[in-house]
């Protein structure tokens, strides 16, 4: 029960009980003014009556006896008169049946009015003529008492519900205070800063506020922190300090995990090299070199279609593509090389001060580093033989004879088949605590089945499925799987969202309803995830999505995370949990832990989960395990399982 519940019904009650004691109070009280009204009339009127038969003689003239009783009896509302001798003998005797009239009986029940019948001697001088007793008709009395009840009833009526109106006015007020310092409190558990500017008059209440700011203020520094202390390491270990972009360290550690990640697929990989920098950097000095290269980098970044860029040598620079579209790539770079042309004129003291070299290569299902790299080297050198400015695109076709690069109405042929045949499959891959093995959740894989029968992975399907814009198909085939069959399952299901289904409401919509109906039955057995370059290339998004999810009692986490970008945004986002590939964090343990220590306390204090993933051996898992990781996925822990 709420406080403010609490507050009222007490307080309420407390006011009904005073009410209704006071009510019974004044209603006793008028009930005995009633009754002794009535008795002091009855009184009167007795006395007057004895007065008037003191003169008559009974034995001689009932008549005028009868006639004097009648004659009061009927001007008044009694019950009885009657008029008796000194034998007790009734000489005459005027009654009325009780019946109450224009008051209901439950009134009568519950109220007994007590009406005592009043006697008087009738004396003619010192002869003693009789005895006279009168006693007064209770249906007056209760006709009064009635009405006078009602109108109490309506004025306390009238009193306590002005009373209640003011009372939850002071209790609003009391707790105005307080229910600001529980939002504090949620925000906290939610991994929130929220600081109350406003504070309380109420003594108490004032010291708690400024308590509790004091308080998130501690715990935002130590997050802002964190965040600052993560970043430099960050920054130190893997971006390069002349241009900003990520160095070959962080390339390296990105293109094995891509590789290794089924649900992430390397399209192409090229290598620009780019001769002329050292010319200006002895010629014309460090700042125009600086200048140059910063020209360069704007020049390729301004094409924005790729999925990494990064700078891996001081001539050379990589960029990875996740997309197998030939005419995308082709088109790319002849937009690219018609950039850099123009740059290199503009830079350039003197005409071809500056030669590209280009060299583009696919990557297949199952590469290795090392064969990726000897591809795309061989690609590079052609380019350099070949000329200044010349882009050497690799053989496209891989040792199954597979066409990687088919064109955009064979794979949208292909993929409308794949739906119509409802071949989209799915295998469930565990993330476990390594201690007792207790399963955090299992991740959905997309499989595809070929039409000769064999399971295949997503890595080959779905770069093509992203530049056809139709990956949020699958995503929704996979959702419609899990959320139908979601209380079958044993444990928590991880779905791995495109920012594609994100960003289109028709979806999310569809998912929200979905998700509002399973709310009481599993809450927290559904848990949603996206890379982290999706999230921060659609934030605003993301955090609208994962604030859905966790209104629905879901989890939301970030898969992929490298950590590369000011890492504020995971205080907007708020996930549940974070995937770090197991490369990344062996190679920092080697190289810098302080950088782990960051962000170890950067997740303590937001209250995220950390999981490692892509774990390949028992002695990676020796060495994550002693240095206090918990949760892992990857080959090692277990191997996919179809299911269906």
């Amino acid at each position: 029960m709420k406080l403010k519940s609490l507050f009222t019904l007490v307080l309420s009650s407390l006011l009904m009980i005073i009410l209704i004691v006071v009510f019974i109070i004044h209603l006793r009280s008028v009930e005995e003014f009633i009754e002794n009204q009535v008795y002091s009339s009855s009184q009167d009127t007795l006395y007057s009556l004895a007065l008037s038969l003191s003169k008559v003689d009974p034995k001689k003239d009932k008549g005028d006896v009868k006639l004097i009783i009648q004659a009061i009896f009927d001007s008044g509302y009694y019950a009885y008169i009657k008029y008796e001798d000194m034998n007790n003998k009734v000489i005459y005797e005027a009654s009325l049946p009780i019946v109450i009239k224009d008051v209901p009986q439950w009134f009568v029940s519950l109220i007994p009015v007590q009406l005592h019948a009043v006697e008087s001697d009738v004396n003619d001088g010192w002869i003693r003529r009789g005895k006279l007793y009168l006693k007064a008709h209770p249906g007056y009395a209760y006709y009064e008492l009635y009405n006078s009840f009602k109108e109490l009833l309506f004025t306390f009526l009238i009193i306590f519900v002005i009373a209640f109106i003011v009372l939850l006015v002071i209790v609003n007020i009391l707790l105005y205070s307080l229910n600001k310092i529980t939002r504090q409190a949620d925000g906290i558990g939610q991994h929130k800063f929220i600081i109350e500017k406003e504070n309380s008059f109420i003594t108490e209440f004032h010291l708690l506020i400024e308590s509790m700011n004091k308080m998130v203020h501690k715990v935002e520094d130590i997050f802002r922190s964190e965040v600052k202390t993560f970043e430099e390491y960050q920054n130190l270990l893997y971006k390069d300090e002349e241009s900003g972009l990520p160095n070959k360290r962080y390339f390296m550690l990105q293109l094995k995990e891509m590789l290794e990640d089924e649900n992430k697929s390397v399209g192409y990989l090229a290598l620009i090299s780019i001769s002329g920098l050292d010319t200006i950097k002895q010629e014309q000095g460090y700042e125009a070199y600086i200048k140059a290269l910063e020209g360069f980098v704007k020049t390729i970044m301004d094409n924005n279609k790729h999925y990494l860029l990064a700078r891996i040598s001081e001539a050379e620079i990589a960029i990875l593509f996740d997309t197998h579209d030939v005419e995308l790539i082709e088109q790319y770079f002849h937009n690219l090389q018609t950039k850099l042309d123009v740059s290199s004129r503009e830079i350039a003291s003197k005409e071809r001060l500056f030669c590209f070299s280009i060299g583009v290569a696919p990557c297949y299902d199952n590469d290795k580093i090392s064969e990726v790299l000897s591809r795309v080297d061989y690609s590079l050198s052609r380019s350099k033989i070949n000329g200044c400015n010349i882009i050497d695109l690799y053989d496209t076709k891989d040792a199954k004879n597979r066409l990687v690069v088919s064109g955009k109405s064979s794979w949208k042929k292909m993929f409308d088949k794949i739906f119509q045949e409802h071949r989209v499959a799915l295998a469930l891959q565990r993330a476990e605590f390594a201690e007792n093995h207790r399963i955090y959740h299992e991740e959905a894989l997309i499989r595809i089945k070929e039409e000769d029968g064999s399971i295949a992975t997503a890595a080959y399907y779905l770069p093509m499925a992203h530049t056809l814009g139709i990956i949020s198909k699958f995503d929704y085939i996979v959702i419609e799987r899990i959320l139908g069959e979601v209380e079958s399952f044993e444990n928590p299901m991880a779905l791995n969202i495109s920012k594609e289904f994100v960003l289109q409401s028709i979806y999310f919509l569809e998912l929200r309803n979905r998700l509002s109906a399973l709310r009481k039955k599993v809450p927290q057995r559904l848990h949603f995830e996206s890379s982290e370059n999706d999230i921060l290339q659609n934030l605003d998004a993301y955090v609208e999505f994962a604030d859905m999810i966790h209104a629905h009692k879901q989890k939301f986490g970030i898969d992929r995370f490298g950590g590369m970008e000011n890492l504020s945004y995971i205080e907007r986002l708020r996930p549940d949990y974070i995937k770090i590939s197991a490369n990344f964090i062996l190679e920092a343990l080697e190289e810098n832990k302080a950088l782990l220590n960051a962000l170890e306390i950067l997740s303590k204090t937001m209250g995220i989960e950390l999981i490692i993933t892509a774990l390949q051996s028992a002695d990676d898992l020796e060495k994550l395990q002693a240095s206090g990781y918990e949760i892992f996925q990857g080959q090692y822990i277990a191997q996919p399982r179809l299911i269906g």
